[in-house]
């Protein structure tokens, strides 16, 4: 396999566009002919527009999903058609669990999803979208989120100064920053009164921070200025409480009665000891995931204005990010390649301990453009996959065309790829 882009055989044209909107290109199918056109189905739903996600209709096919912005997210089309014949109480794993996709669609489908993920925001985050909130909570977060909306625009009219600040005052307008620290400090509050909802007015809060700030969004960390005025914050924090008990309430009544909590906990992929959870090893069924695309993404940066005002520490983020964008740059292309090809070792290594005999596992992975090269994001799966044992089953390629997904060099459109292995041994 090159590491050069070549001109895919078996191309299939479509003129369709993806739930997040970019356009699809040819095609490029290999393996087991059956295996190959689900995977291929799976990149092929009909794309579903931005209003109708935002009508009731939209909210009852996604549900949580549609809470909180989060770079790179894997679609949640795709992920439902990888996952249709898993069955109740079947173990679904993801190593690089990010938002919860595979686990939000473990759980509709009654199987009980494992994540695991190096950041402790997607721990939260995952864990939370993919859990049965129960009514009691739901009303709760209805009531205090009116009386955190009273004392919060009561702050802003007294121009009552906050005990504590969090993040810097630069990546907000200065009226912005008081209202948000207000904010934050009243929810603090609710921790004492009623801590069962801390969790879930905190990842709440977090939904709202970059839009609130002057930071251009979750992917592009360049400040520009926004005009917003006073109590906006606090009205769009409250209309996210709305959302969320109400998205739940849909994710709640399609889950299968008897599923499983999923279960999320911080770790790395490529640490082999799985943080003691011995329990996972042979145990799942199906293990489904998008692992870091090679020098495309940063979360940690992406992220950091939520892990300062979530109080979250970043170090183990900062340390431990796989394949990130800033530790691409000044490292020569065949060092990197090297590392990633040993990392993406390392995590299949482990997926093999988790996985039950002739269990499947998907990837999701996209391809790179560095040093002037196009890199495949495929190949280190397949090498990995040769390496640790797994068996191939089919693979399709997809072409990203849509404008806003090229990259520097003209000539080059986004390519993403799903693979199955089975693993026999």
């Amino acid at each position: 396999m090159s590491l050069k882009n070549e001109k895919p055989k078996n191309e299939v044209e479509t003129t369709r566009r993806s739930a997040f909107s970019a356009r699809l290109g040819a095609f490029t199918v290999e393996g087991n002919p059956k295996a190959a056109e689900r995977l291929k189905a799976a990149f092929s739903v009909p794309p579903m527009s931005f209003s109708t996600r935002l009508s009731p209709r939209g909210e009852q096919l996604l549900s949580t999903h549609l809470f909180h912005s989060y770079s790179a997210r894997t679609d949640p089309w795709m992920v439902r058609v990888l996952l249709q014949e898993v069955r109740p109480f079947q173990v679904v794993f993801d190593p690089f669990v990010g938002s919860g996709t595979t686990l939000v669609e473990s759980s509709l489908k009654g199987a009980y999803g494992v994540g695991v993920d190096i950041s402790e925001l997607s721990v939260r985050l995952a864990r939370f979208k993919s859990t049965r909130m129960s009514k009691e909570i739901g009303d709760l977060l209805l009531s205090y989120g009116a009386i955190v909306e009273e004392r919060s625009k009561e702050r802003v009219r007294l121009r009552k100064k906050p005990k504590r600040v969090w993040d810097q005052p630069k990546y907000y307008e200065p009226h912005v920053y008081l209202e948000l620290c207000g904010l934050r400090e009243e929810i603090e509050q609710i921790r004492t009164e009623q801590p069962s909802i801390y969790e879930p007015l905190l990842l709440v809060f977090s939904s709202i921070l970059i839009k609130a700030s002057r930071q251009l969004a979750d992917s592009k960390t360049e400040l520009v200025n926004r005009q917003i005025g006073r109590f906006q914050v606090t009205r769009w924090f409250v209309r996210k409480i709305e959302e969320v008990v109400r998205l739940h309430e849909m994710f709640g009544s399609q889950v299968p009665k008897g599923t499983p909590s999923p279960l999320v906990f911080q770790g790395d992929a490529r640490d082999l000891s799985w943080k003691g959870k011995k329990e996972m090893l042979s145990s799942a069924d199906v293990a489904l995931t998008s692992p870091p695309y090679l020098g495309v993404y940063d979360y940690v940066e992406h992220q950091m204005r939520r892990y300062a005002w979530l109080d979250l520490d970043p170090k183990q983020m900062n340390q431990g990010e796989m394949a990130s964008r800033r530790k691409s740059k000044d490292v020569p292309l065949e060092t990197l390649l090297k590392n990633h090809q040993n990392d993406t070792n390392r995590w299949m290594h482990g997926v093999s301990k988790v996985l039950k005999k002739y269990g499947c596992l998907y990837v999701i992975v996209g391809d790179s453009f560095l040093s002037g090269e196009h890199v495949r994001g495929d190949l280190p799966i397949h090498v990995a996959a040769k390496e640790v044992g797994f068996d191939f089953v089919a693979s399709c390629t997809a072409e990203l065309v849509d404008q806003s997904t090229r990259w520097n060099d003209e000539s080059y459109s986004r390519v993403e790829h799903v693979i199955q292995f089975r693993w026999g041994h």
